[in-house]
Formats: C-alpha cells, sequence, structure tokens
C-alpha cells in the first residue's frame, strides 16, 4: 500500500530570491494566480497519478542538481518513494502537460527513480484521460496546507 506525505517539500520562491544565484529559478505568474484562486475557493483543487512523461517544469532551464541543498532534497524524496512513502507534487494542467513549477526536487528524484506515475496535487479540475485514481475536489479547508502554507 502506498504512503503518500501531506507535507510539502517546498522552497518558497521569497525566500530563493535572497540565496544563492543556482537556487533561484523563474517565478511562474500563472502558478502564484493559480493557488490565489485555490485560496479563494475559486478555482478547485484535486489529487492524482499523473504520468511522469506528461510532467513538465515550467522553468527548463532549472538544474536542482546545482546546490547541495537540493540534492540532499531530491536523495531524500527519491529514499522515502523507496519506501513506499511519496510526496505530491504540486501541478496545474496546461493542455496535454502538467507543469511543475516549483518542486523541481521531487520531479528530478522521480525521473530517476524511473518511476511511471507521480502523486500529484492538481490546481484546477483536469481534463486528461492519463490521470489515475483522480480524487476531489479537496475540501477547502485543506487548501493552505496543501500549498505547504500551514
Amino acid at each position: 500500500m502506498e504512503k503518500h506525505k501531506d507535507k510539502m517539500t517546498r522552497i518558497d520562491p521569497k525566500h530563493v530570491g535572497a540565496g544563492p544565484p543556482e537556487l533561484q529559478y523563474a517565478t511562474d505568474e500563472r502558478l502564484m494566480s493559480l493557488m490565489e484562486a485555490a485560496l479563494k475557493g475559486e478555482i478547485p483543487v484535486y489529487h492524482g497519478m499523473v504520468p511522469l512523461g506528461i510532467c513538465v517544469p515550467f522553468d527548463v532551464n532549472y538544474r536542482p542538481d546545482g546546490h547541495q541543498a537540493l540534492v540532499r532534497i531530491t536523495e531524500k524524496v527519491l529514499a522515502d518513494a523507496k519506501q513506499g512513502i511519496f510526496a505530491k507534487i504540486l501541478v496545474y494542467q496546461r493542455g496535454f502537460w502538467f507543469v511543475v513549477s516549483d518542486d523541481y526536487p521531487m520531479l528530478v528524484a522521480y525521473i530517476k527513480g524511473n518511476y511511471e506515475c507521480v502523486p500529484c496535487w492538481i490546481l484546477g479540475k483536469p481534463d486528461s484521460t492519463y490521470i489515475r485514481d483522480l480524487r476531489g475536489p479537496i475540501r477547502q479547508s485543506d487548501v493552505m496546507k496543501v500549498l505547504g502554507l500551514e
């Protein structure tokens, strides 16, 4: 039986901007807008197993292997996954793809682990037939926790 971490391992972009350049990545205004809408109850949040092959990074130039702190997070996520404890990635759908905007260490960990599908929190109701085990929408009272703001 799979276990999922409810607490997200997230690096807040507000804190990253003050750090070394290798920790900085492009801010996804669409993600920020969707998170705000989810917090206001304007869009739902779902959980589902999304095929790794359709999860794409927002910032394709960002290298989470460029800083030891991010390497450690990636290694921890992969070690946990091998034990059946999966961290969820926050995504939103853009056409066929699911965009990963700041959970880069988790994305890299799942790529390194060669996982077919990954557990995701999905901002907005997805319309992809490739998602397995789609659940939701989650309760509005759980949105802050899911977004790593609690």
